[in-house]
């Protein structure tokens, strides 16, 4: 991992397990997470491993301030493929009113 980070430019820093606040970015994106969660598995907490991946695609294809990219832009040089919601008014609801 030393090499790694030498030949990419990336300064590592070591950080206290018994002091988290020392390493605040970790910890913020851990409280989004936490707060996302909360509000989907409100009613069945045992279930947040299925709601998870969800909340972190979002994070990962939101714009960040600090860097103006998403992170997943960052990582991977492009833009996420995302649903658009006009793809999905093109499906025809049907209607279940009674016939005369």
């Amino acid at each position: 991992m030393k090499t790694v980070c030498q030949r990419t430019g990336i300064k590592r820093a070591d950080t206290s397990v018994e002091q988290p606040q020392s390493d605040g970015v970790i910890e913020r994106i851990n409280s989004t997470i936490k707060s996302s969660l909360s509000l989907y598995c409100e009613s069945n907490p045992q279930a947040w491993d299925l709601y998870l991946p969800f909340i972190t695609f979002s994070i990962n294809t939101s714009v960040q301030k600090s860097t103006g990219y998403t992170p997943f832009q960052a990582m991977f040089g492009r833009q996420a493929v995302l649903p658009f919601l006009e793809d999905f008014s093109r499906i025809s609801s049907k209607s279940y009113q009674a016939e005369e």
